[in-house]
């Protein structure tokens, strides 16, 4: 009877020890997970923000730089050489292109040509010859005729800004009339009657013409492919072409 007390005694530390060992292994799978979890996240993290390459980059760079050194379908870009004497327009339809020179006085030149990739290059009749080149959207270039060159640049023109042409018979007399419309909207034209140069009256785009001794001239805003030389003969002979 000494001995049960004693014994009472171990076996309630042995299941105790029993108890805690069993509790303590069924935890350790939870601790091997906590600790495992921050270098999970860590290379997930790593994963998530890693930042792009410069080759997925390029193409939209590329893409942009291509759009601008080409030029659009249909466009017309204005301005003035850079004396200021020169009135310049240059229309652009496809690969072909258009352009009208003028003083606003009694000095003009009409030239037709074409485009390759962001250069346009117009030649005139008497040996005129304009070149440019697209860049930002506007063009500037050279400007050669007879014992003259001029630089010049020019911007995109939005209307009524734009390059216009009216042609008509006002008193038995035939007038050849060219108009630059500039885009703060000033205007810079020479009309042409039998030969003779004179600065071109006050063209209304809202009314699609100008009033010439006491007629009304129709214009029309010229593009890239209009056949601008052809209207500038008469008679087999060259009008309005160059004046010095």
């Amino acid at each position: 009877m000494k001995l049960q007390g004693p014994l009472v005694t171990l076996f309630a530390v042995a299941v105790i020890a029993v108890t805690l060992f069993a509790v303590n292994e069924s935890q350790a799978p939870n601790r091997a997970a906590e600790q495992g979890a921050p270098l999970t996240e860590a290379g997930a993290t790593t994963t998530a923000t890693a930042p792009p390459t410069t080759a997925s980059a390029a193409p939209s760079t590329t893409t942009a730089r291509q759009a601008d050194s080409a030029f659009p379908d249909e466009a017309v870009y204005v301005g003035r050489s850079q004396t200021g004497g020169i009135a310049v327009a240059v229309a652009v339809s496809g690969t072909k292109a258009a352009g009208y020179l003028c003083d606003g006085e009694n000095v003009e030149w009409w030239l037709e040509g074409t485009v390759s990739g962001d250069t346009v290059t117009l030649r005139g009749p008497d040996g005129t010859r304009l070149t440019g080149q697209l860049a930002d959207y506007a063009v500037s270039g050279e400007i050669t005729a007879p014992g003259k060159r001029w630089q010049y640049s020019t911007q995109l023109a939005n209307e009524p800004a734009g390059l216009y042409q009216g042609t008509a018979t006002v008193n038995g007399k035939q007038n050849d009339i060219g108009w630059i419309v500039l885009p703060d909207g000033s205007q810079v034209g020479v009309r042409t009657v039998s030969g003779q140069s004179s600065p071109a009256p006050a063209l209304s785009v809202a009314q699609g013409g100008a009033r010439v001794d006491g007629a009304f001239v129709g214009a029309e805003r010229i593009d890239g492919d209009s056949d601008v030389l052809a209207s500038r003969f008469h008679a087999g002979s060259a009008r309005g072409l160059c004046r010095s």
